[in-house]
């Protein structure tokens, strides 16, 4: 939606939009493919540095089999996201 709203708004005229929205990858570090073995896809979210949007990163996917990474560093890691994460 993001995406198609800022078309929008730069009022660049159709089909356009959809051509450059299908075009459109994710910036490095941030949900970025980086390998597929036997259709088993790793990802790279290296910029997911708060337990927020490693969760929002690990709900992106239908299935997630493994998670590794650094340091809580203080943030806030309440049951509800501890769980949802592990």
């Amino acid at each position: 939606m993001a995406k198609a709203r800022v078309t929008a708004e730069a009022e660049v005229p159709p089909p356009l939009p959809l051509a450059v929205l299908a075009a459109l990858r994710p910036v490095a570090h941030r949900g970025e493919a980086v390998a597929e073995a036997d259709g088993v896809w790793c990802f790279d979210d290296s910029k997911a540095t708060n337990p927020h949007a490693a969760l929002v990163a690990v709900e992106a996917h239908e299935r997630v089999s493994r998670l590794a990474g650094g340091q809580v560093k203080g943030a806030s890691l309440d049951a509800q996201i501890a769980e949802r994460l592990c």
